[in-house]
């Protein structure tokens, strides 16, 4: 997830900074993911077909498809001319 993450970051944004922490109690794991790039919301990507044939989807959304199922909750916000997204999992 983080690698997906990242390199949506890396490839896609044009960031000069990007950074990621984590924090982590007995129930949850947090990941903070922080850069300078171009707006961005993943949450307003429109979820791509899967029950489509693989050779008949458009490229692109899986990535973030996956996340967003993967997580308990996916939070982002555009602030300080950064984007910041939070991925939350449950650990139990």
């Amino acid at each position: 997830m983080t690698c997906e993450i990242t390199s949506n970051i890396i490839y896609y944004s044009g960031a000069s900074l990007a950074e990621m922490s984590y924090s982590m109690d007995s129930d949850r794991f947090e990941i903070l993911f922080v850069d300078n790039g171009k707006p961005f919301d993943p949450l307003k990507v429109e979820p791509p077909d899967i029950t489509l044939p693989a050779e008949e989807r458009t490229i692109g959304g899986l990535g973030i498809f996956l996340v967003r199922e993967m997580a308990e909750s996916v939070e982002y916000k555009y602030e300080n001319n950064k984007n910041i997204l939070k991925v939350t999992m449950a650990l139990n």
